[in-house]
């Protein structure tokens, strides 16, 4: 479980505001529902505003779900997939979760290993220069969560 879930906890069970009442209920109930039954409405609401196959698309439902309750979400939509399969069918805008997905099925009975283990070192480089370059951010972030007030 990411520690951002526990500070944001504390936080809406230790201060009390009118805003943070309506906001525990609101968190509470967000809990019971799993994004499983959250797709259908979604995909409805972006076909009908025209998002469907869309980056933009997939990055409102993103943060319609789980961004308002959680800060840092980073490795869950990097390893997210059951939203993107869903929303985006042009192999172009295929996230790296589902790029991932297509090239081990197309793997699968080939014998080409060196292809499709080349494909998860790249995404861990990328994963580690990202986090190279935002440490000092991420390191104070957890920092500034984990200290008493």
């Amino acid at each position: 479980m990411h520690y951002a879930v526990f500070m944001a906890a504390y936080v809406i069970a230790r201060y009390d505001f009118k805003l943070f009442r309506w906001m525990k209920k609101l968190y509470i109930v967000a809990l019971f529902f799993p994004v499983a039954f959250k797709i259908v409405p979604l995909f409805m609401l972006l076909g009908k505003i025209h998002l469907l196959d869309s980056l933009l698309g997939l990055v409102l439902a993103y943060s319609a779900t789980t961004i308002p309750f959680t800060i840092f979400n980073f490795m869950s939509y990097w390893n997210e997939y059951i939203m993107a399969l869903s929303f985006i069918t042009t192999e172009s805008k295929r996230t790296l979760t589902l790029g991932i997905a297509y090239l081990m099925e197309v793997q699968r009975y080939a014998t080409d290993w060196g292809a499709l283990f080349a494909c998860p070192v790249i995404v861990m480089i990328l994963t580690l220069v990202l986090y190279a370059l935002l440490q000092r951010k991420i390191t104070a972030g957890i920092n500034v969560g984990g200290l008493k007030g």
